[in-house]
């Protein structure tokens, strides 16, 4: 299988794209509010207000308004957040009000194409959701739209040293343009943090011609040697590119373990026009948890093939340790298979307590809603506990829900899977397709499969047509199991 190349956000390629088509042999899609199952965005912003400063001695707290020209107190406030950030110094917030749109680009660091500043930290907090006199801050009430000046995205943040937070913000370009590209570390390991986080991001689109190397158009961040990111609690959805389409999230190759963290985010509609993940392309030593992935398209329509819509995690060439855990992963449609999740080659990962449901199938003998795969730069391992997999319904499938190819293994425990249907409306849980091994303990399976404490016997889902999965005859199984996901939407 061919494997994506991983860039820095400094190699991103532009693109284009369009949006695809639907998933007609899925399970019906669980009902619910924004948040599903203790999972996805917790609030519209971080709560953090303070009193403008305006430009001065000491810190300084500056205050935006659109079509203000001030000093950037509440009473006369800047009147774009470029002007503010041209007055920042390091460790300044800027408060930006809302109900209304900054048609600019948000550049914070010397982005020159490499992300280096110089060695010079420049660290602000960027927060939006104000209302105009300041006195309150409610981004869902007082949204701030951030839009770009349709050359460049929306936000550019370069961090080296220090820490910068993007929050609040709803970044729409109109699919113009990427909605943020930030990047924690440069290339002398003078570390950082990057935190974006409580942010709508809708309607951004990779510029020129996309290929099957243009990857992210919602959020695209990095980390180097040294630094960390954070994506959280944001709502990505209805963006296009060739692949992670709604978050890009990487992993220097040198980084440390869960430096990358990608959790409690809303992440939909997102379209990917190329081979490898859809709804999130996700590269090295990543931590992902607590995110709701729906409805994402992979259409394979560049470069061959298609898997990973509702996200993929990748290796990174060194075999990083990837924990992802307490996902909600439904209704997304790869153009091949793995629908739902995909770990490319060279992946050491660690996976517990998702739910995986009513991904979509194609004509293909190998769809699957999980596929563990290697290739060139290795095999991949990894471990699956407390899975809930149900509802694939696959009428050519004959290998499994969770598929393993390329001389990879996986293992799994404390499971349910059920209603995973192949040829023939036949149960089909786990397969293999290539070399490779499956190892299964302690799990119901509707196809039954040898190993210990394994079951076939029906794990009383409260209310299958509800959405409700929690297996009540074996508690202990499955995504709602103690520790695992809220059994109610």
């Amino acid at each position: 299988m061919m494997r994506p190349t991983c860039l820095l956000l400094a190699g991103l390629v532009a693109g284009c794209g369009s949006s695809g088509g639907g998933s007609p042999d899925a399970a019906p899609l669980p009902s619910g509010p924004l948040t599903l199952y203790g999972a996805g965005p917790t609030s519209a912003d971080n709560g953090i207000a303070e009193a403008c400063t305006g430009t001065g001695s000491g810190r300084q707290v500056l205050c935006v308004r659109a079509g203000a020209s001030g000093d950037g107190t509440a009473a006369s406030p800047l009147g774009t957040i470029t002007a503010a950030i041209a007055a920042a110094r390091d460790g300044d917030i800027i408060q930006v009000s809302g109900d209304a749109t900054y048609p600019e680009s948000v550049k914070h660091g010397d982005y020159d194409g490499t992300c280096d500043n110089g060695g010079v930290a420049l660290n602000l907090s960027l927060l939006g959701g104000f209302a105009d006199d300041f006195g309150e801050r409610d981004a869902a009430t007082y949204p701030t739209t951030v839009s770009g000046d349709g050359a460049s995205a929306a936000f550019i943040v370069c961090v080296m040293a220090g820490a910068s937070v993007i929050d609040g913000f709803v970044v729409a370009t109109g699919n113009t343009n990427r909605g943020i590209i930030a990047s924690a570390g440069g290339f002398a390991d003078e570390g950082g943090t990057i935190v974006v986080s409580h942010n709508v991001v809708r309607n951004n689109q990779a510029p020129g011609v996309i290929d099957d190397v243009t990857f992210g158009a919602g959020i695209s961040v990095s980390a180097l040697a040294g630094a960390t990111a954070e994506v959280s609690d944001n709502h990505v959805h209805d963006n296009v590119s060739g692949r992670g389409a709604g978050i890009l999230g990487q992993a220097g190759p040198t980084v440390a373990e869960g430096a990358v963290v990608i959790t409690r985010n809303r992440v939909e509609r997102n379209t990917s026009r190329g081979s490898h993940g859809g709804g999130m392309n996700l590269v090295g030593a990543v931590d992902v948890s607590y995110n709701v992935v729906l409805d994402n398209q992979l259409l394979g329509e560049l470069g061959g093939g298609g898997w990973g819509a509702g996200f993929m995690v990748d290796g990174n060439s060194r075999r990083p340790r990837a924990v992802v855990h307490h996902n909600v992963v439904i209704g997304n449609q790869a153009a091949s298979y793995a629908s739902g999740e995909f770990y490319d080659e060279d992946v050491d990962a660690t996976v517990a307590f998702e739910m995986i449901s009513a991904n979509g199938c194609v004509d293909d003998r190998r769809s699957s809603g999980v596929l563990v795969d290697g290739g060139n730069l290795g095999d991949s391992t990894v471990t699956f506990r407390n899975l809930t997999v149900v509802g694939h319904r696959c009428g050519t499938a004959e290998v499994g829900a969770l598929v393993v190819q390329g001389g990879s293994d996986a293992i799994v425990e404390d499971s349910v899977f059920w209603d995973n249907l192949g040829t023939g409306d036949a149960p089909l849980d786990f397969g293999i397709d290539d070399t490779g091994t499956v190892t299964v303990t302690g799990t119901t399976t509707q196809q039954g499969y040898p190993g210990a404490d394994n079951t076939t016997d029906d794990p009383g889902f409260v209310d299958a047509s509800g959405g409700n999965y929690h297996a009540s005859a074996f508690p202990d199984r499955g995504a709602f199991a103690p520790g695992g996901l809220t059994p109610e939407p």
